[in-house]
């Protein structure tokens, strides 16, 4: 009985993936690409290029496909959501001083702009998500996943937004859409729950290599990698580099209540 049971569910979860991608190659088209080139040789940061292509309406067309058929409740309840600050989008500064100015632009709002963050899966591997290897700051957010797919989907950077495109946009906040060239990239990248989640990010090594677009997200810690320097230097273990040098972070965290904690989300002690 039990076996006939999980062959009905799996009948019907490829049932109801087969409708998605017949809506899929219905409403969505692809611009092609020039044999041999990806989205980074594209200018897939352009905007005004993606609107005027067609690719923008494409997009959002995808998301709201995605929007009718994803598991909204294991994707705000099930997935702890981070972003690494810096680490895209050419910001000017130092490491602290991109840190800084995230926090004081960002903090204790509800941000309309959307974010590119990453995952854990509670109650799933634990593993270090970013323990300093590529920046060491980013913050854990709450908000509404738009999409989510296992890979680098190559979403617009909206802190490189012309001022043309934020007027544009002015209403709802900077979207940012996944970007395709073939209905089979979409087929096989998709992570629309939880049983996705495990085949396609966890199974397959895609921990660092995932992205998820947030809406309507508030920041609820700050964390720093606990192998970065700047983890190093909270721990008092670092010889090169003083806990001081991050003392307007430290500050700037506690005069707003904000969490400082690591990459698991323990906090560091501050005295």
């Amino acid at each position: 009985m039990r076996r006939i049971i999980r062959e009905s569910i799996t009948q019907e979860d490829s049932r109801k993936r087969a409708e998605m991608m017949a809506g899929v190659e219905a409403r969505v088209n692809h611009p092609e690409l020039p044999r041999g080139s990806d989205a980074f040789d594209y200018d897939f940061n352009n905007y005004r290029k993606r609107r005027e292509d067609g690719r923008s309406k494409s997009e959002r067309e995808l998301k709201k496909i995605w929007n009718e058929n994803a598991d909204h409740h294991f994707f705000d309840k099930g997935i702890v959501k981070f972003h690494e600050i810096g680490m895209y989008g050419g910001l000017p500064g130092t490491q602290t001083e991109r840190c800084l100015s995230f926090l004081e632009e960002h903090d204790g709002a509800t941000n309309r702009d959307d974010i590119s963050a990453m995952g854990r899966r509670i109650g799933g591997p634990v593993t270090k998500l970013v323990a300093g290897e590529r920046t060491p700051f980013g913050v854990f957010v709450d908000g509404r996943v738009t999409y989510a797919g296992a890979g680098d989907m190559a979403t617009e950077w909206t802190s490189q937004a012309s001022p043309v495109t934020r007027k544009l946009h002015a209403s709802s906040g900077l979207p940012k859409r996944p970007f395709y060239t073939r209905r089979e990239d979409v087929e096989s990248n998709i992570v629309l729950d939880e049983e996705d989640w495990i085949e396609r990010i966890e199974k397959s090594g895609k921990h660092f290599s995932h992205e998820l677009i947030v809406s309507n997200w508030r920041i609820k810690s700050l964390f720093i990698g606990s192998k970065s320097w700047a983890g190093e230097a909270m721990l008092d273990r670092s010889p090169t580099v003083n806990r001081s040098k991050l003392e307007p972070i430290i500050r700037f965290c506690q005069s707003y209540n904000l969490p400082i904690v690591n990459e698991m989300g323990d906090r560091y002690e501050i005295v």
